[in-house]
């Protein structure tokens, strides 16, 4: 793991005016647990839960993306390039649209942080980053090779 830049109480912070922003800005619900490892954002329940006891920074950029995620689609709704599983067939092309969308949420991540002074540690953002979409390309191929 990389050496931290600031205090976990930075992180905190951050997490803090986040779920402020979000809750206002999108009228979301956040929850951050201290068990099980998951970062699910329910659009029927309008929740961001980032659970697990992985460390702040990294809770901080979880929590970034999945804010990402929610502001894409208000922001994008009805747009092609905004995708969320329209009929669960999870077939290639839905497969290489969520590949697509994990990426596009990252970047709308990095505005987000840019808009509400975030800081964002570019090595320990782009190992997150990395192996987040690295995910997402193996799980896109597992359908490849399932279909050959």
């Amino acid at each position: 793991m990389l050496d931290y830049k600031y205090e976990h109480r930075q992180y905190y912070s951050w997490m803090s005016e986040l779920a402020s922003f979000a809750e206002k800005e999108y009228e979301i619900e956040i929850e951050l647990i201290s068990e099980d490892n998951a970062f699910i954002y329910t659009y029927e329940k309008k929740k961001i839960q980032v659970k697990g006891t992985i460390p702040p920074r990294d809770k901080l950029y979880i929590l970034l993306h999945e804010v990402g995620h929610v502001a894409r689609m208000a922001e994008n709704n009805g747009d092609s390039t905004y995708f969320m599983d329209r009929n669960g067939s999870k077939n290639i092309i839905e497969r290489t649209m969520t590949l697509m969308e994990e990426v596009l949420a990252w970047q709308k991540a990095e505005r987000i942080a840019s808009r509400l002074g975030i800081t964002i540690e570019k090595r320990a953002w782009q190992r997150l980053v990395n192996r987040s979409v690295q995910r997402y390309v193996d799980w896109t191929n597992d359908n490849l090779k399932e279909n050959t």
